[in-house]
C-alpha cells in the first residue's frame, strides 16, 4: 500500500504560475479571488518593482500570497551589480511582507529563451549566472535563508541536461518543466522530467515550476478542450506530488497576453479565462482543495491505522492515502490514462473499470466524491467494509472516517472590525467574500489604496455591500503607479470617479517634486530640496497660494496669497514665527502688520483707496492707539486702554487744518463720558452723559461770545433747562417732560419778564 501523507502536505505543495501587471493580472482582485477559489497561496513570477505589475504584486503578498521568485532574462545582461541590486530589493520586499518569499529561481527555460551573462548565451553562461545568482542571495543576510531554485531548461533533453552539467552546488532545488504531450503517458514523461532535472542539482530535491495544458485545441501536443485540461490537470498534481515534487506551480493562472505577437497557444494556458471566470480546470481544482481540505469532528476514526486493499485496477491505475486532522482519511484513487486524441482534437472517450476498495474493516460512513463533477458525494454508504468504484479519466476520492458530507461554505468573519485602511485594502477581497461581517471601523482615515485601475472598477463595481459596512461612510481610493523615477497617485470618490491626479518627480529616490491636479481644475505644485519640503504653490479658482519653508527646520517662511482680483498678501516668518504682513490690494488699499519676536502684532498701517492712512499701536497684542491721516489733512487720533480715568478710550478728531472739532471719551462698554465738538465757525459743545450713555448737560460757547446750557433728564433723557446768555441778556427755560413750562428773561438793563404755560406748553 502505498505511504501515507496529510492532506495539509499535499495541499500545500501546489501553487501557479502568475504574470503580474499583463492582460488580467493587472486586476489585483481578480488575481486574488482566483488564487482563494483555487485553494492556492502561492505562485511563481518575477518581482516587478515599477508600475502596474509592482502595485499588483505588492497587493498580492498584501493579501498573504507566497513567491517563488522566478529572475528575469533580462537580468544577466545588466551585470552583477544590477542583480546585487535585484536582490536587494527582493530582500526589501521580504521584509516588508514576512514570509512572502518562499523561494529566488534562476533564469528560465535558458536553452530557448534569449539571455546574455558576460557576453554569452550558453548554457554554461547560464551555469554561470546560476552560481552568482545562488551567491548573491546566500550573501544577503535577509535571504540566507531562503532556498533557490536551479535555472530550468525549456523542451527538456537529455543533451541540454548534459550541456549545462551539474550545478548542485549552486542551489537547494533541482527544476523541472514537466510538460506531457496528450500522446504520452504522463507518469513516465513527469518521472523522467524530474530525474532529468535532478541530474543538473545533484543532491537536491526536486520541484515542478511549470505544467499544464493550453485550451487552444487545435495546438499539438498540449492543446486541449477544458474538459480534458480540467482531467489532465488534477491527474498532473496527483502524479506530481506522487512523484515526490516538493511544489508544483500549474502554468497558468489566467488566460494571459503575454507575448501578444506570439504562438496564440500561450495565450490559452490558464485555469481561469482573462475576466477571472473558472474553466472547467479551475472548477475541478476548487472542488479537490474543498474536498481535501474539508475537516469535521469526525467519528472517530483512527487515520494513523488506515488500510485498504484495491482489486481490478488497472496497470494505469494509482492511489494516495492523505490523512485529515479529524481522524478521517481519504483514498484517492485514479487512472493515468490518454485523455485527448491529438491529430483528431477530440476527447477520448474512457471505459471506466470497477474497482473493488477493501476497507480493511466496517467503517460507519464512506462518502465518494468526483471532484470533476462537484463537493457533494456522488455516493454514501454506511456500515461496509468495502466498496466499488467505476475508475475512469477522473480522480475519485473515498473519505471515511468523516462526521458529514462537505460543506463548500464561504469564510466567516467577526461581524464587527477595527483596522487601518491598508490592512481594509490587504483583505478587501476576503472580506467581499466573507459571511457574517456587519461594520468595519477604519482608524486613520478612509483612502483605500488599491493596486491599478481594473482593481478599482471591480471593487467598485462588485463589492459595494462590503464598502456600505465602512463605519460613516466617505471613503475614496487611490491608485498609485510607480516609475524608474516617477509616481503617479490618482484619487477616485466612492463611485470611482476621479477625484485628483499627483504626479510626483525623484533624483536618485528622493523626493524633487510633486503636483496635483483636481478635476475641477485646481493645482497644487510642491517643491523638495534635498528630499525636504522647499515651498507649496496652490492654485485655485484664479488664486495662487505659494508657502516657502526653511528647508532646514522644516517651518514656514513666507505665505504669499494672490487673489483672482489681483489682491497680493505677503506673510514673513522667522523660526516659523509670523513677523510681518503686507496686503496689497488691486483697488490701490493696503495694509502692513508688524509683530513681535513672539508673532504676536505690535503695528498695524492700512491705506485705503482714497488716500487715508490708518496706523495701529498693539500691547500684548491688544490695540492701544490710533492713528488716522486723511489725503485732506483731516485726521483723528483713538487712544485705548486708559487707566485711572471714568473712561477708557478717547478720540479726538482734526481737520484740514489741524485744528481739534472733536474729542470723545467712552467706557469699556463704547457708552460716552464726555465730548467737545468744535463747529466749523468757532462754536464749542461740550457735552456730558451719564453711566448709560444718555447725556446729562451740554454747554454751547458761541463763536460771538453767547453761551448755552443744557441739562436732560438723567431718567428720561428729555430736555429739562436751557439758558441762553448773549449780550448781557438771559434767557432761562424750563421743561416737564420735554414740555415748555415757564420761559424767563432777564435782561442787561435789569429788567425781566416771566412767562408760564399750561400743560400742554400753551
Amino acid at each position: 500500500m502505498p505511504s501515507i501523507a496529510t492532506a495539509t502536505a499535499f495541499l500545500s505543495t501546489f501553487g501557479v504560475n502568475t504574470h503580474s501587471g499583463h492582460a488580467g493580472y493587472a486586476n489585483a482582485s481578480i488575481v486574488n479571488n482566483s488564487l482563494a477559489y483555487l485553494g492556492f497561496s502561492r505562485v511563481r513570477d518575477n518581482l516587478p518593482t515599477l508600475g502596474t505589475a509592482s502595485a499588483v504584486t505588492n497587493a498580492m503578498a498584501a493579501a498573504g500570497v507566497k513567491f517563488d521568485v522566478l529572475i528575469s532574462s533580462a537580468m544577466p545582461a545588466a551585470g552583477d551589480a544590477a542583480l546585487a541590486e535585484h536582490v536587494k530589493a527582493i530582500e526589501a520586499f521580504a521584509a516588508k511582507y514576512k514570509g512572502s518569499v518562499i523561494a529566488v529561481e534562476g533564469l528560465n527555460e535558458a536553452n530557448i529563451q534569449a539571455f546574455s551573462y558576460q557576453g554569452s548565451s550558453s548554457l554554461a553562461a547560464a551555469g554561470a549566472f546560476q552560481k552568482a545568482l545562488y551567491g548573491a542571495v546566500k550573501g544577503n543576510a535577509g535571504l540566507a535563508g531562503i532556498p533557490v531554485i536551479n535555472m530550468s531548461l525549456g523542451m527538456e533533453s537529455d543533451a541540454d541536461a548534459a550541456a549545462l552539467g551539474d550545478l548542485g552546488a549552486y542551489s537547494d532545488f533541482a527544476n523541472a518543466h514537466a510538460y506531457t504531450a496528450t500522446g504520452q503517458q504522463a507518469d513516465k514523461v513527469m518521472e523522467a522530467s524530474l530525474a532529468r532535472a535532478q541530474r543538473t542539482s545533484r543532491g537536491d530535491p526536486a520541484v515542478i515550476t511549470e505544467t499544464g495544458y493550453t485550451t487552444m485545441a487545435s495546438n499539438p501536443d498540449l492543446g486541449v478542450n477544458q474538459s480534458a485540461q480540467a482531467k489532465l490537470t488534477l491527474n498532473a498534481m496527483l502524479l506530481a506530488f506522487e512523484n515526490g515534487s516538493q511544489q508544483t506551480y500549474l502554468y497558468e493562472l489566467l488566460d494571459s497576453n503575454l507575448a501578444p505577437d506570439g504562438p496564440q497557444k500561450e495565450k490559452h494556458f490558464g485555469l481561469f479565462n482573462t475576466d477571472g471566470t473558472p474553466k472547467l480546470a479551475a472548477t475541478a481544482i476548487h472542488n479537490l482543495t474543498t474536498i481535501l481540505g474539508h475537516v469535521d469532528a469526525g467519528n472517530g476514526t483512527d487515520a494513523s491505522k488506515a488500510k485498504y486493499t484495491l482489486g481490478n485496477l488497472p496497470g494505469d491505475g494509482h492511489s494516495m492515502v492523505l490523512t485529515k486532522a479529524s481522524g478521517a482519511w481519504d483514498l484517492v484513487v485514479w487512472r493515468d490514462v490518454k485523455v485527448w486524441n491529438d491529430p483528431l482534437d477530440k476527447e477520448n472517450v474512457t471505459e471506466a473499470k470497477t474497482v473493488t476498495v477493501d476497507l480493511g474493516g466496517v467503517q460507519k460512513t464512506v462518502y465518494v466524491y468526483d471532484p470533476l463533477g462537484g463537493t457533494k458525494p456522488i455516493a454514501v454508504y454506511t456500515n461496509v467494509s468495502s466498496i466499488q468504484l467505476a475508475v475512469g479519466d477522473r480522480p475519485l476520492i473515498v473519505e471515511v472516517g468523516a462526521a458529514g458530507p462537505v460543506v463548500d461554505l464561504p469564510p466567516v468573519s467577526a461581524p464587527d472590525l477595527t483596522m487601518t485602511a491598508a490592512q481594509f485594502a490587504a483583505q478587501i477581497d476576503t472580506l467581499a467574500r466573507s459571511s457574517g461581517l456587519k461594520s468595519v471601523t477604519l482608524t486613520d482615515g478612509k483612502v483605500i489604496e488599491l493596486a491599478s485601475d481594473a482593481t478599482k472598477d471591480y471593487v467598485v463595481r462588485n463589492y459595494g455591500a462590503l464598502l456600505g459596512k465602512i463605519a460613516g461612510g466617505g471613503i475614496s481610493f487611490v491608485v498609485r503607479e510607480t516609475g524608474a523615477n516617477w509616481r503617479q497617485d490618482r484619487t477616485f470618490d466612492a463611485a470611482g470617479l476621479l477625484t485628483s491626479t499627483t504626479d510626483l518627480a525623484f533624483d536618485g529616490g528622493v523626493l524633487k517634486h510633486s503636483r496635483t491636479t483636481t478635476t475641477g481644475g485646481d493645482v497644487t505644485d510642491t517643491v523638495y530640496s534635498g528630499g525636504k519640503l522647499s515651498q507649496v504653490v496652490a492654485m485655485s479658482n484664479g488664486r495662487t497660494v505659494t508657502t516657502t519653508y526653511d528647508v532646514t527646520t522644516g517651518k514656514v517662511a513666507e505665505l504669499v496669497e494672490k487673489s483672482a482680483n489681483g489682491d497680493v498678501a505677503v506673510s514673513s516668518y522667522t523660526r516659523g514665527i509670523l513677523s510681518g504682513y503686507t496686503l496689497n490690494r488691486a483697488d490701490g488699499s493696503r495694509t502692513i502688520d508688524e509683530f513681535d519676536a513672539a508673532g504676536v502684532r505690535t503695528r498695524e498701517v492700512t491705506v485705503d483707496a482714497a488716500g487715508t492712512w490708518t496706523t495701529s499701536i498693539y500691547t500684548a497684542g491688544v490695540v492701544k492707539s490710533r492713528y488716522v491721516q486723511r489725503s485732506d489733512g483731516s485726521g483723528e487720533n483713538v487712544s485705548y486702554g486708559i487707566t485711572g480715568q471714568p473712561y477708557v478710550t478717547m478720540r479726538q478728531v482734526t481737520d484740514a487744518r489741524g485744528v481739534v472739532t472733536l474729542v470723545e471719551r467712552s467706557r469699556a462698554d463704547g457708552t460716552l463720558v464726555s465730548s467737545e465738538a468744535v463747529a466749523a465757525d468757532g462754536a464749542k459743545t461740550t457735552t456730558t452723559y451719564g453711566t448709560a450713555g444718555n447725556r446729562l448737560n451740554a454747554v454751547i460757547a458761541g463763536a460771538d461770545g453767547s453761551r448755552t446750557t443744557l441739562t436732560y433728564d438723567a431718567t428720561s433723557g428729555k430736555l429739562v433747562q436751557s439758558i441762553v446768555q448773549a449780550g448781557g441778556d438771559t434767557v432761562t427755560t424750563s421743561y416737564t417732560g420735554g414740555i415748555v413750562t415757564q420761559l424767563s428773561t432777564v435782561r442787561a438793563d435789569g429788567s425781566r419778564d416771566t412767562i408760564s404755560y399750561d400743560a400742554q406748553g400753551r
